[in-house]
């Protein structure tokens, strides 16, 4: 009897579907591109179809508010095909401003001041107005702020953005302490009556307004 070779060709295998699973981003921040799917060892690309993005490796960087429809490939290896993603739509809402608001000493008799804005982490130009939980303990006129009284009272300062369409307004508040007293002004701590004076004995109080 005799025997004869048979070849045998496997083919490579189709891998699982891909998909994209980051669809939501925000204008002034890059989004990081991620994925479900597929079986090879093979790395991911990602393709822009349409929209105001770019693409640096697996970082989605957007230009604009809007949609960008997107295209992931994962190549395939020895054993697999490449695998392509559905064209997905990702929504690239406002960007949200970043406030800090270094505090504010201040001590109960000054005089008037102009508030040193908070700062906005990536320089996004824009003004900003304020508001006070206490007309009373401190009042405010554009960036003037003036103590009225002792007491707390809360902050707000709202920051608008120049360009609305791509950035969101901002808030951030502080508890604004005013303490009775000004720096070093005497207070009396003890007073006795003579038969024609009257002793009084004094020490020194502190008192500071400040945002914390």
């Amino acid at each position: 009897s005799s025997s004869n070779s048979v070849s045998i060709t496997v083919s490579k295998a189709s891998q699982s579907a891909l998909s994209i699973t980051s669809t939501t981003g925000n204008f002034g921040s890059s989004l990081a591109l991620t994925t479900s799917g597929g079986n090879s060892s093979g790395s991911i690309s990602y393709v822009v179809n349409s929209g105001s993005c770019t693409v640096s490796g697996s970082n989605l960087l957007p230009s604009a508010v809007g949609d960008c429809v997107v295209t992931a490939t994962r190549a395939g290896d020895n054993n697999y095909l490449d695998v392509s993603s559905s064209s997905t739509t990702i929504t690239i809402n406002k960007g949200n401003p970043n406030l800090s608001w270094s505090e504010v000493s201040k001590y109960f008799l000054d005089p008037a001041f102009t508030v040193t804005s908070p700062v906005e982490s990536a320089s996004i130009s824009g003004t900003y107005s304020y508001s006070s939980s206490s007309s009373l303990i401190v009042s405010i006129s554009g960036s003037t702020f003036t103590i009225g009284d002792a007491g707390n009272a809360t902050i707000t300062a709202t920051f608008t953005p120049a360009d609305v369409s791509s950035y969101n307004t901002a808030t951030i508040s502080k508890v604004f302490t005013v303490v009775g007293g000004a720096p070093n002004a005497p207070r009396i701590s003890s007073a006795s009556a003579g038969t024609n004076s009257v002793t009084v004995n004094a020490i020194a109080a502190t008192g500071s307004a400040g945002l914390s």
